[in-house]
């Protein structure tokens, strides 16, 4: 027997699911729009569903997702689903991480899938014509560090040559590190980070011209360390400045407000920002979130897209789209067993 539940957790409809063969039932359903739980009875676990036609036009180029899958799907049997999705939900991009030091860990060898699939996964996204904004995060041993920086400046140039050739059809673009400000960039000065973002400029144009390249990828909105990052040249070698934000809706206006001011500054008020982490996270714990907890997080998500889509920003990633447990968070939109949360069913719709 089977009991089907809405997005207020109420019940509105029941039924008994087909026994297909020892290992799987069937529930032929028909459903109006929206977002749906079916509880099994007997099984612990609710199954969520998303009732949506397919997306039949060109993805809106604001609609995108924090997917890294790389690092968060390790059942490789899930990955094509949840790519698939992507697609089907008219997603436009979708952002990934690469640690440089797992696919080239000595000079002289490149292993293109590591021990994340990275080779796999890019192209699950190039099949289903996601586009991947790649995220270059981490030195390998052999580059050295400044810091958490590669030292090898020319070693870095002639590495990421080589991986802009092999997946440049997979990018929409290349984000240059994640959140430099704060201790991913070893509380260094701008300018160290600089150096690698012109390094990485240099390294793509010469094989990919046109690549978009994203730089900042800021925590907090740090001036300082803003200004410090033009004045040694930033904005000149980026297509691109983004950021990330955990806070509230309400706030949306004033801070895509401040970063408009920093690039007017600096000669750059027309740059497009985008905003590729922004999430609301539920309380580490369960396979699925209370349905309180889980309708807070759709609707934090989903007022923030709507408020920075207001203020111009130009692609919104919600974070995240895996199960992903930090601490005592979750900022899953999906449940442990890949089926979505009402945070992704809301940002779909």
């Amino acid at each position: 027997a089977y009991t089907l539940r809405d997005f207020l957790d109420r019940e509105v409809g029941t039924g008994t699911a087909q026994r297909l063969d020892p290992r799987t039932v069937a529930v032929q359903l028909t459903l109006v729009q929206g977002y749906y739980e079916l509880e099994l009875s007997g099984v612990a676990t609710r199954f969520g569903i998303v009732a949506l036609p397919p997306s039949a036009q060109s993805p809106d180029p604001f609609f995108c997702v924090d997917s890294a899958m790389s690092w968060l799907v390790r059942d490789a049997d899930l990955r094509p689903g949840l790519v698939r999705i992507l697609r089907r939900s008219g997603m436009a991009m979708s952002r990934e991480r690469v640690s440089w030091g797992e696919i080239q860990p000595v000079r002289e060898r490149f292993d293109w899938n590591g021990h994340s699939g990275y080779e796999t996964v890019r192209q699950l996204h190039a099949g289903q014509q996601v586009p991947v904004l790649e995220m270059f995060h981490s030195a390998t041993p052999w580059s050295g560090t400044v810091g958490k920086y590669p030292e090898d400046l020319l070693g870095t140039a002639a590495s990421w040559r080589e991986i802009t050739r092999r997946w440049r059809s997979t990018w929409g673009g290349l984000e240059v590190w994640n959140e430099p400000d704060i201790f991913f960039g070893d509380l260094l000065p701008a300018d160290q980070y600089v150096a690698l973002v012109k390094t990485l400029a240099w390294a793509v144009n010469r094989e990919a011209p046109g690549t978009t390249l994203v730089g900042g990828v800021m925590a907090h909105y740090h001036r300082p360390f803003l200004d410090t990052a033009a004045e040694c040249g930033m904005l000149d070698c980026v297509d691109v400045a983004s950021f990330h934000t955990y806070d509230r809706a309400a706030r949306m206006q004033e801070l895509v407000g401040k970063y408009r001011d920093w690039l007017a500054a600096h000669g750059r008020p027309d740059m497009p920002l985008w905003i590729t982490e922004s999430g609301r996270p539920w309380k580490k714990g369960p396979s699925r979130p209370p349905a309180d907890q889980d309708a807070a997080s759709a609707l934090d998500i989903t007022r923030k897209a709507i408020e920075v889509r207001a203020c111009g920003v130009a692609r919104y990633f919600a974070f995240v789209y895996p199960f992903y447990e930090e601490n005592d968070n979750n900022f899953g939109m999906m449940d442990r067993l890949g089926t979505p949360l009402r945070s992704f069913v809301a940002y779909a719709q």
